[in-house]
């Protein structure tokens, strides 16, 4: 879960539903998409205009990509490719 104020997102258990640990992401994260084998997360920071790359396993950022100016959206096609969307109004 992206919590946007607070610049990190929640890993939540799905039985319990409680929160099992909060990851620091970057600012304004927006969206989150997991790649094919679970294994890495990726978020989209707007404020940092990055894409923050979490590794499941011990719930760390293992890097953040520059990706340009407000990354909004995110998609992982079954390859692992990652495709950051930016919106412009």
């Amino acid at each position: 879960m992206v919590n946007k104020g607070s610049n990190n997102v929640s890993v939540i258990d799905t039985e319990t539903n409680a929160v099992i640990v909060t990851i620091p992401v970057g600012n304004d994260p927006s969206q989150v998409a997991v790649g094919p084998n679970g294994r890495l997360v990726y978020v989209s920071n707007n404020g940092n205009a990055n894409v923050a790359i979490i590794d499941t396993g011990t719930s760390t950022v293992l890097t953040s990509v520059s990706v340009g100016n407000s990354p909004e959206g995110l998609a992982v096609d079954p390859t692992g490719t990652v495709e950051s969307l930016q919106f412009v109004i």
